[in-house]
């Protein structure tokens, strides 16, 4: 309910949102935008856990945001970039480039790989009340 109430606040602010679901939606929508610095790409498609190779309609969305950031598009990754897996930073098939990624409660083991840096761009981890504990067990396993 708060992401239901937090969007109509930005749509009464005059923010506008939209979600692609067809392969090539995206594209199409950033085609008919001048100005590609003005375009943020939220990738929130995959998050932690992530074990399979990323593959069809996916993949092809995760190329697109990779084209569209080429083009000037700024990409914000919600917890890990779609496609990296969050455990040892391995791209699996594909995965987006980001700008920034907002991770939540400590930050991954795949983000601080050679390969997950790359990917993740400028880390920002939130707290969101996880123990020291449990971090600690986590990092450590």
């Amino acid at each position: 309910w708060e992401f239901l109430y937090q969007l109509s606040v930005y749509k009464k602010l005059g923010g506008n949102v939209k979600f692609y679901k067809e392969e090539g939606d995206l594209r199409k929508e950033a085609l008919s935008i001048d100005d590609k610095k003005s375009v943020i790409i939220v990738d929130a498609l995959f998050g932690t856990g992530l074990a399979r190779e990323v593959a069809g309609s996916f993949a092809a969305l995760i190329a697109e945001m990779n084209e569209l950031k080429s083009e000037g598009a700024v990409v914000v990754a919600v917890d890990v970039p779609s496609g990296i897996n969050t455990d040892n930073g391995k791209v699996m098939g594909i995965a987006a480039f980001a700008d920034a990624t907002i991770t939540f409660g400590y930050n991954k083991k795949g983000l601080i790989t050679k390969t997950g840096k790359e990917y993740a761009g400028r880390v920002i981890v939130k707290d969101i009340g996880i123990p020291e504990e449990a971090y600690r067990k986590v990092m450590n396993a």
